[in-house]
């Protein structure tokens, strides 16, 4: 069959999405309260202008591989929707030999990919990055998984 190959696929792609930005966000050098305001301005000489004099702005990417800690789970946490989806297939083919284990394996599978689901789509719709092109990607990415997951269920069950 195509479609575990297309899981395959899948879940080996997810995990390059750690490595790049999925979110970007402006934010203003540290002192400046506002473009057309009279308020001072701190280090006013040293703050970088471009040519019509507006005030240049640092970009801020978010990089999930770098927010992982080994003191803090959270950040565990936040890779986790990226790097389940190949062990844990290995591990459901190894493992579902009876129908009741592997009807246990599509619900533990099912209640993860709707978790990553959930969590990439918060991260890069939802939360205060604005969204670069890998992280379209990667929300891309992990539907297809769940719609090819939902696709082989409903397919071996009916």
């Amino acid at each position: 069959m195509i479609i575990p190959k297309i899981k395959i696929i899948l879940s080996i792609i997810l995990p390059i999405f750690l490595f790049l930005p999925i979110g970007s966000c402006e934010r203003k050098p540290i002192g400046v309260y506002s473009e057309a305001s009279d308020l001072p301005v701190q280090g006013k000489e040293s703050i970088d202008r471009n040519l019509e004099g507006k005030i240049k702005r640092d970009k801020d990417y978010l990089v999930l591989i770098k927010n992982v800690s080994q003191g803090s789970p959270s950040g565990w946490l936040s890779i986790f929707p990226f790097l389940w989806p190949l062990p844990f297939l290995f591990l459901k083919k190894i493992v579902s030999k009876s129908k009741w284990k592997s009807v246990i394996a599509n619900i533990i599978e099912l209640l993860f990919a709707g978790f990553s689901v959930y969590f990439i789509y918060f991260l890069v719709f939802f939360f205060w990055y604005d969204p670069t092109i890998w992280g379209y990607l990667a929300a891309l990415v992990i539907s297809l998984y769940s719609l090819t997951f939902l696709a082989e269920v409903f397919t071996a069950y009916l």
